[in-house]
């Protein structure tokens, strides 16, 4: 998010828009503390025990390491 939020205040001609650069950054704004959205995003599946993405891709992962089937959804 980081990077997208950089990426988006990088000035250039040829480049439509931008993010003003007197706006805080993407993690201040949504009030999400450097250290905490790393815990998220690297400890995800222990920390809330589910896996998350398309739902062909969640049931390879579970057939793959043969897990409990999956509820419907």
């Amino acid at each position: 998010m980081e990077l997208v939020d950089w990426t988006g205040r990088i000035v250039r001609k040829d480049k439509r828009g931008q993010i003003n650069s007197s706006i805080p950054p993407i993690l201040e704004r949504l009030s999400i503390d450097r250290d905490s959205w790393l815990i998220l995003t690297t400890e995800f599946e222990r920390q809330f025990g589910q896996w998350i993405g398309s739902a062909h891709i969640v049931r390879q992962i579970y057939s793959d390491r043969h897990y409990q089937p999956m509820p419907s959804t």
